[in-house]
């Protein structure tokens, strides 16, 4: 196992003469002034950024890790998390043979672990066949693989003399569930698939995959933030608390996969000092700090004083206030503890503090037992060894390092409260990891299968061995018993919650158990928004993250170490997600884990490094060492940390001994070098600025003691190394990105990192500062890389307003589009497909990635008949006609027959319960029939179930009715049929249905400026405005929206494209890029316009010109997936109500009505209908029929079902009326009498009228 090599050990037995050159950078580069590169432009970053995601891909961070589980991960979690050994006490008592044995010992291993393809059975015809994605998709099979592993079980049998019996069983190959597969990921089908290939099994050429298929559904694991592992997380408690000052620190050795240990330094307001242990082979107790140093051999006070302080003897005002601080704390303990204060004899140490931690231990059996303590003490050690900061070793031989890396700890922690060190930043990317689909899935495997599998094998074999003799338990018993104990399909149903179930607690086996994966449905309204989807990092809990406190508003604010990993402008707009769903910028990524034992060989080989154990601690501050740490295990100390950080990057630059993807962090305010190659770690690629400063520095040294002027032949010089030809080789595909990696020209750079560089905001900043001294950078930025992919496509994005830039995010993820290729052969609900989609004449990088969604439209912006005021707008009836932003609408429906049902055409003659009011004639063994246009009351499907014959009641009916009616008003085409069976050969019947939506009024438009707008009224072409040319707009938009939402990009997109449709080019807009105006308003005269972009029109109803010119141009418009004839299906005169307030239900699922809002009724109010809102909200919201009885004022009885009304007080006397009331006054008089106040209410007396 990686995390038991003694990495000290390691190195002394590799150990070589001494020639360490290979530590030391090789490679030299070109003189940084004969660089010649003031020809590039920031075009050339864009063409950078556009190469490298087309080379290294947008989700391929989430294929990556999900290969690394599949591949090396899940064999690890088995083999290696999951090496069993439990004693079982001997209760048999039946024979003397069973008296004679003390305990049984179970051992077993795992071996041979492997991860199947997704298959599935065909069950009529009892066989296996692959099952790919479009088959699991329709069929509602989890796209899944079987895991199948083998086992060695080992039984002893421990007598009371000591003798051991042994039984050894090896179970060969076995399933013990299945494990999702991630579409295109290496155990999927599609893998390498050509893409005609891809063409005839019914899949889209262009899906990249990256996500999974469960229950019908797409769903995608998110990226989920975690604090970083082996690292000090220092907090200050709040005032309410006794803690003042709480750390905390999760050790994990080894790689991602391996299991970590958490504990907790608490100094308390009373000055103690307590460690806990989080372990469930210990009690959360709060152990004195001084007890774990004694429990592991230092037992002396100033050695222990001295791994906090470093040397007792310093006479610092740091160094006394500690030794004040820990003086008082090696006097105070908890009640449990107080005992141990004084006693310095470690074996006696042991014993009392095992009696005090130790879970399983009995105290009146256990003190008189000496054979219970020697067992318990050792026990106690070895259950701290391995615990108790692992990442720094599981062996008896690193007690003395995890003591030196305690006092570190606690070092850190009374910095924080003497205010000489900041706590931790808990918002800072430097202090987190982002874990994808493949650590999720892995910590969710380890807990499904310790509580399915192993819980139930080690249940299963503890009852044979108490209820059989050990004398008839044979291999084949044990191998029973072992594979009986076993259900995969638990396995199967746990992992698949675990991804639909998002981040909710889920059961399993009446246990509820903390959901360790992220997921999002899939919701494919475009390409756009599947992207955004996959490369989305969420926050943990936070859906139970309040906006109500302090750290709740804090946590969702851009953190500065954002810039560059994730957008700082895509956001939710509103509600407990804002800031909680983050996303990817476009060049970040995630790295994967690296060799870290490779590394921690070089640096303790490195002459520059002391190994940890030669030092002694009273030389770290005497000669201003610094530490070294490796993925936060601390291996030795170095002077000059400077000068080994940079040594180590010039070797990484150069592509030796250090992999590019390691992050080399100097921590100056604590002096610690810090070399990360964990998992989850965000990283981007940065332009290296280099310098002469040494040579400038030389020339100047040697003019000063010469006494005479620098020379002007040397200045001072920074620049990258990229040239032009840099570019157009890799736009071309001559050279590849990692070979400008591996030439010096860039580097990844981690959030930590980034803490150590100087950026330069962009290349021109670069160029103006070429020379200047005082301004020194160490990289460059690529503008664009700020942003992500969603926020990226709103044209010239840095001169709109971001607020508006973030709502353009949410748009155009619900823009309507080609959601995908294989549309026809998949099945989607509520999902719409846009005809014609055009490429947008001023385009930006995203839409190099993703196909078109929208189209170019020529808006006029002005007000027209007042129709388009506030956020409205007015479009032209004749291009909604030739199919302007028109598409398809997809839904299916689907049932699945229970036990004696089946499909068929309901007989009238033998079926009860036909549907009233239904037409059953368009069916067709059972199914409405293909091409067919269905109507409301139309039967979708027909289905009956039998009647049990003993309830027929002499009737000659054999089944009832439950066929399907489609109740909705919108007539839909029946574009398929399908029957077929699901995973467990449950038989069901889908119905997709398909709806031409055109434009219409009511239906949201938007631009990619996030200026959205409902369409307020069609308007025919000849009543439409035009210009002198006799062009006629197709929307028109209110020109009031400007001055507020401040979309200044859409003015520039309108005036940009009405050159490029003029010149019949594309205009590239991506946010960042310089634009000229005079070069803009030189080509609009150019061509004839005005220099501001507006014409004179002509009104279309009167044919006179308007007074004013009017800005008029083509933009990239966009339909949003929000229909209004979605709506209208839930709007009806009266609906449903809840049986508890008496109010209408809202929403289309439980057939309720729609809110009335203020808007909606102040425009009510407007038109003056104030009947009607008198209406809507007294008579049908609040509006009640009240029984009283006339003699007595008190309410009456009454059950207008059976015809009952009566008095209780007047009885047989009673005169009950029915009065007209509401909900809140009945509410109010039943309160009183609840107060006990009495309410009669008085009525008029009757009149009659007189006749003759």
């Amino acid at each position: 196992m990686m995390e038991d090599i003694n990495i000290f050990k390691l190195l002394k037995s590799t150990s070589t003469s001494g020639d360490n050159s290979e530590l030391y950078p090789k490679k030299k580069y070109k003189n940084i002034e004969d660089v010649k590169n003031d020809n590039l432009t920031k075009h050339d970053m864009v063409s950078i950024i556009s190469t490298y995601i087309e080379q290294t891909g947008l989700i391929s961070h989430n294929i990556e890790g999900f290969d690394d589980l599949t591949e090396n991960g899940i064999g690890r979690i088995m083999t290696e998390q999951f090496d069993i050994n439990k004693v079982f006490k001997n209760i048999r008592t039946q024979t003397p043979q069973d008296l004679l044995r003390d305990s049984y010992q179970v051992m077993f291993k795992f071996h041979n672990v492997k991860v199947g393809m997704p298959i599935y059975t065909t069950y009529s015809a009892c066989q296996f066949s692959y099952l790919f994605p479009s088959r699991a998709r329709l069929t509602g099979l989890p796209y899944a693989g079987q895991i199948t592993l083998s086992a060695t079980v080992t039984i002893r049998a421990n007598y009371k003399n000591g003798q051991v019996e042994e039984k050894v069983a090896e179970i060969s190959s076995f399933p013990i569930g299945s494990f999702p597969i991630m579409v295109g990921s290496n155990r999927c089908h599609l893998k390498n698939m050509t893409k005609s290939g891809l063409k005839e099994i019914g899949e889209d050429p262009t899906d990249m995959g990256g996500y999974f298929i469960m229950k019908n559904n797409e769903y995608a694991v998110l990226g989920l933030e975690n604090i970083r592992y082996n690292s000090i997380h220092t907090h200050i408690v709040g005032k309410k608390s006794n803690e003042a000052i709480r750390t905390e620190f999760l050790s994990q050795p080894g790689g991602a996969f391996e299991n970590s240990s958490q504990i907790k330094i608490r100094y308390m307001t009373n000055g103690q000092i307590n460690i806990e242990i989080n372990s469930t082979k210990l009690t959360k107790k709060r152990l004195p700090f001084y007890i774990i140093y004694r429990l592991f051999g230092m037992t002396s006070d100033k050695d222990i004083a001295n791994t906090i302080v470093f040397d007792v003897n310093d006479n610092s005002i740091i160094t006394q206030n500690l030794l004040q601080i820990i003086h008082t704390a090696f006097h105070l303990a908890d009640e449990n503890f107080k005992p141990l204060i004084d006693i310095l004899e470690r074996r006696q140490i042991i014993q009392l503090t095992a009696e005090r931690v130790h879970k399983y231990i009995q105290d009146t059996a256990y003190r008189n037992n000496d054979n219970a303590i020697q067992y318990a003490n050792e026990d106690l050690l070895k259950t701290l060894d391995l615990i108790f900061l692992p990442h720094m070793g599981k062996s008896a031989e690193s007690r003395i390092r995890k003591l030196k890396f305690l006092g570190l700890m606690i070092r850190k922690t009374l910095l924080v409260h003497l205010k000489i060190l900041p706590p931790t930043d808990r918002d800072s990317y430097a202090g987190k990891r982002v874990h994808g689909s493949g650590v999720s899935l892995a910590k969710a495997l380890k807990t499904h299968f310790n509580i399915i599998h192993i819980k139930s094998i080690l249940g299963a074999i503890s009852r044979e061995l108490k209820n059989n003799p050990w004398e008839s338990i044979t291999e084949n018993t044990i191998i029973d018993t072992f594979k009986n104990s076993l259900t995969a399909s638990d396995l199967n149903k746990a992992m698949e919650q675990s991804i639909t179930s998002g981040n909710k607690t889920i059961v399993i086996r009446r246990q509820a158990a903390t959901n360790r994966v992220s997921s999002n449905q899939i919701e494919r309204k475009n390409i756009l928004n599947f992207y955004s989807a996959l490369r989305t990092v969420a926050t943990q809990n936070s859906g139970n993250a309040s906006k109500q406190t302090e750290r709740a508003d804090k946590m969702r604010r851009v953190h500065p170490t954002y810039l560059g990993f994730i957008c700082i402008i895509q956001s939710a707009e509103s509600g407990e997600s804002v800031g909680m769903q983050k996303q990817l910028a476009i060049t970040a990524g995630i790295c994967s884990a690296g060799d870290s034992v490779a590394m921690k060989l070089y640096l303790l080989s490195d002459p520059d490094v002391y190994i940890l154990d030669d030092v002694s601690l009273d030389r770290i501050p005497k000669e201003n060492l610094s530490f070294i740490y490796v993925d936060g295990e601390l291996i030795g100390y170095c002077k000059n940390a400077h000068l080994l950080v940079n040594r180590y990057r010039m070797l990484r630059r150069e592509g030796r001994i250090v992999d590019p993807y390691t992050t080399i962090y100097w921590k100056s305010i604590t002096n610690e070098v810090e070399f990360w190659l964990d998992v989850g770690r965000l990283k981007r690629p940065l332009l290296i600025v280099d310098n002469n400063l040494e040579q400038f520095d030389e020339v100047c040294k040697q003019a000063f003691n010469n006494k005479k002027k620098i020379p002007d032949s040397i200045q001072f010089t920074q620049n990258i190394r990229l040239t032009k030809d840099h570019v157009v080789k890799l736009v071309s595909g001559a050279v590849k990105f990692i070979d400008l990696v591996e030439e010096g020209i860039f580097e990844y750079i981690t959030p930590e990192e980034q803490e150590n560089c100087l950026i330069a905001e962009s290349i021109d900043e670069l160029f103006r500062n070429k020379h200047n001294l005082y301004l020194r950078y160490t990289h460059c930025e690529m503008e664009q890389a700020i942003l992500g992919l969603t926020a990226l496509i709103s044209p010239y994005a840095n001169h709109t307003q971001p607020a508006r830039v973030t709502m353009s995010t949410a748009h155009s993820r619900q823009a309507g589009g080609w959601y995908a290729l294989n549309y026809p052969f998949r099945l989607d609900k509520n999902r719409f497909f846009q005809f014609y989609n055009e490429i947008p004449l001023v385009k930006t990088i995203t839409h190099k990635f993703i196909p078109p969604n929208g189209a170019n439209i020529i808006i006029a912006y002005t007000s027209y008949g007042g129709d388009n005021q506030e956020d409205s707008a007015i479009v032209n009836q004749a291009s909604a006609d030739r199919g302007l932003f028109a598409g398809l609408f997809f839904k299916y429906e689907m049932i699945e027959l229970e036990n004696g049902e089946k499909f068929c055409n309901p007989d009238a003659l033998t079926t009860k319960n036909m549907k009233p009011n239904a037409s059953y004639e368009k069916l067709v063994n059972g199914f409405i029939k293909v091409g067919s246009t269905i109507q409301f009351g139309d039967v979708m499907i027909g289905r009956v179930a039998k009647i049990n014959r003993g309830k027929m009641s002499g009737n000659n009916y054999l089944y009832t009715d439950r066929s399907i009616v489609y109740r909705l008003q919108e007539p839909a085409y029946i574009e398929q049929v399908i029957e077929t069976r699901g995973a467990n050969d449950e038989q069901f019947g889908i119905v997709k249905l398909r709806y031409n939506r055109p434009l219409r009024t009511g239906d949201k438009m938007s631009s990619r400026s996030g200026n959205k707008s409902i369409v307020a009224r069609m308007v025919q072409q000849s009543d439409m405005p035009f210009t002198q040319s006799g062009m006629v707009p197709d929307v028109i938009t209110n020109t009031h929206s400007f001055p507020s939402r401040m979309s200044i990009g859409q003015l520039l997109e309108t005036t940009v494209g009405k050159i490029c449709a003029q010149k019949g080019s594309l205009s590239d807009g991506t946010a960042f890029l310089p634009v000229d105006h005079e070069a803009i308003v030189d080509e609009m005269i150019k061509y004839g316009f005005r220099f501001n972009g507006k014409e004179r029109m002509y009104n279309g109803m009167t044919g006179e010109h308007f007074d004013s010119a009017i800005f008029i141009g083509p933009v990239a418009g966009q339909r949003l997936q929000k229909f209004v004839l979605d709506d209208e299906q839930s709007v009806a005169g009266s609906c449903p109500t809840d049986a508890t307030t008496g109010q209408p239900l809202g929403g289309k699922s439980v057939q309720g009505g729609l809110r009335m809002g203020e808007m909606e009724t102040w425009a009510l109010e407007s038109h003056g209908s104030m009947f009607n809102l008198y209406e809507k909200h007294h008579i049908d919201s609040d509006g009640r029929v009240l029984y009283v009885c006339r003699r007595c004022g008190n309410s009456a009885v009454y059950n207008e079902f059976r015809d009952i009304y009566q008095c209780r007080i007047c009885k047989e006397f009673a005169d009950i009326a029915a009065i007209e009331s509401t909900k809140t006054a009945n509410l109010m008089r039943e309160e009183l009498a609840a107060s006990n106040v009495e309410m009669t209410i008085g009525l008029k007396r009757r009149q009659f009228e007189k006749y003759g």
